[in-house]
């Protein structure tokens, strides 16, 4: 299901299945009560008014059925670059971290686990040698340096550009 006709039409021609909606969730989803298993959303949540999260995900617990996951992406606003990532799309209305993400959705779920998201595809030696290498050092020399700053910023996950959580509902 997307809002966008364009990715609608795009999905179903190079994904090669039918029943992809152009629909607005908070509409679609009022229909479908204790239907799903799994409901999957990648960089969407960043785009709802914060006012409308608590609906979102409501509607969301409906849908599931006993038993049902939800599996969410978003960009980590604790990432070093968060700043650009927030504001390089004009339709972003929030930005979530770890600890930001796991307390909405612990308020409609009870089995509740977020995880930093990490995409490293190096192609040339050089490049696996720096992910291998290189930025763990970084990130370590990073953290140390955020452990001297204070608040709890050594406990960010400045590394990883998303963070994903995933709910399980129980009832």
């Amino acid at each position: 299901m997307d809002l966008s006709p364009e990715n609608v039409e795009f999905a179903r021609k190079y994904v090669g299945i039918d029943n992809i909606y152009c629909a607005d969730s908070f509409e679609y989803l009022q229909r479908k009560e204790c239907i799903y298993d799994c409901i999957i959303g990648k960089d969407i949540f960043e785009h709802i008014e914060k006012a409308r999260l608590d609906e979102l995900l409501g509607l969301i617990k409906i849908s599931l059925k006993t038993g049902g996951k939800i599996i969410l992406q978003v960009p980590n606003m604790d990432w070093i670059m968060a700043q650009h990532e927030r504001y390089m799309d004009l339709t972003h209305e929030i930005g979530f971290t770890k600890e930001s993400l796991g307390e909405i959705f612990r308020l409609y779920f009870d089995d509740v686990a977020i995880y930093p998201v990490i995409y490293e595809f190096p192609k040339s030696f050089e490049s696996k040698l720096r992910i291998r290498l290189l930025k763990p050092v970084a990130v370590k020399l990073i953290r140390f340096l955020f452990k001297i700053l204070g608040e709890g910023a050594s406990n960010t996950w400045f590394e990883h550009r998303e963070i994903m959580g995933i709910a399980k509902k129980e009832r």
